[in-house]
């Protein structure tokens, strides 16, 4: 090796190594890509290339009980089972079977379907703009999509009322702690703060962003009548400057956020651990008590 010194290492040569080299390169920096083998040899070279963004069904899949056969006689097909292995994945079948109903085969379904979403939404975001991976915002907004999708429902069918009200109420407030499940490890860890009237907050926040949005869609389709436009847009700006001053009220509220300086990668990573550890307690007790459903 040369006695260059480089600005920045990249380790590993696959599609996500040299996209962010070619980034860091069209930045300015000088870039060493480390690779052990041959640039994109390994699974950037095994996949084809092609990204199946349509695979969003549970190998659980009671249709697979009826293609087993013809696949495993089939010298060219998808499956091959090694007997002398069979012992080590017999745990593994137990639960595939156990798994092999419509009900969990439509659960298991609609949440990779949710989770593959925004993992394509990432993606559209990040091909253009490699780095943006390591913007704060970027992180927090994904993370708080993806606490929603995977904790709403949960949390939502832990209560149970038939009060329209309560409904809603408890509905935002699912919203709130789903959000903040996978986001606060990340505050701590870039600000050093946690808000502690994040509940209160958001009761504001999502009806008026909502209103907002809505207000918006509006605007745009009334750009034939511009008075019409026009008091919209003044509408969105009241309701925008409301939104603020509570926010601002709020922040300025005693103990409205505990400063507990920040935490490592390290911790950050244990708390996030300890995170999906409690979700995965949680699913388990859910699938023994029918109506934590």
């Amino acid at each position: 090796m040369s006695s260059q010194i480089f600005s920045a290492a990249v380790v590993g040569g696959g599609i996500v190594g040299l996209s962010i080299a070619l980034e860091l390169q069209r930045c300015g920096e000088s870039v060493l890509l480390l690779e052990r083998d041959t640039v994109c040899g390994g699974a950037s070279y095994g996949n084809a290339g092609h990204i199946a963004t349509e695979q969003v069904f549970p190998i659980a899949s009671p249709d697979v009980l009826k293609q087993l056969p013809k696949m495993l006689l089939d010298p060219l097909g998808p499956l091959r089972l090694d007997w002398k292995y069979l012992p080590k994945i017999t745990p593994w079948l137990f639960s595939l079977l156990y798994n092999l109903t419509p009900k969990r085969f439509q659960h298991s379904h609609r949440a990779l379907m949710a989770l593959n979403s925004l993992a394509l939404a990432a993606l559209v975001v990040l091909l253009p703009q490699p780095m943006m991976l390591w913007d704060i915002s970027f992180q927090l907004s994904f993370m708080a999509v993806a606490g929603i999708l995977i904790a709403y429902k949960p949390l939502f069918y832990a209560v149970y009322t038939t009060n329209r009200l309560l409904r809603w109420a408890w509905g935002m407030i699912c919203i709130s702690l789903s959000a903040q499940m996978l986001t606060f490890p990340l505050l701590l860890h870039y600000f050093g703060s946690f808000a502690t009237y994040f509940l209160l907050t958001n009761f504001i926040v999502i009806p008026a962003a909502t209103a907002i949005l809505y207000l918006a869609l509006l605007a745009f389709v009334s750009m034939l009548i511009p008075a019409l436009q026009t008091w919209i847009i003044n509408l969105m700006t009241m309701i925008a400057g409301w939104m603020n001053t509570a926010v601002t009220t709020i922040s300025q509220l005693p103990y409205a956020a505990i400063d507990s300086g920040k935490i490592s990668i390290l911790q950050t990573i244990c708390l996030y651990i300890a995170v999906f550890s409690l979700m995965r307690i949680y699913h388990i007790i859910s699938e023994r008590h029918p109506l934590l459903h």
